[in-house]
């Protein structure tokens, strides 16, 4: 490999690398809630539960927000 082949190697990877750690660092943790009727819940971010109204608010895996109550969760785990 000619000095100026490696030279366009060492680039291509000082580029790529900080492109690929931004793309992958920003991604929100996978939580599965099992159900009391055997359904899971795959949702992006932690479930966060609200005291008041006795409910597990979360997002999906599509986006769009989601509740549940607290009586049908069994579990919550992280991916």
């Amino acid at each position: 490999m000619t000095a100026g082949k490696r030279l366009l190697a060492g680039l291509v990877l000082m580029l790529a690398v900080p492109s690929l750690v931004a793309c992958s660092g920003g991604r929100d943790s996978e939580y599965i809630m099992g159900l009391r009727d055997g359904r899971l819940l795959v949702t992006r971010g932690k479930p966060q539960f609200d005291d008041k109204a006795g409910v597990y608010n979360y997002r999906g895996q599509d986006g769009i927000k989601g509740s549940i109550g607290k009586d049908e969760v069994v579990q919550i785990i992280e991916r």
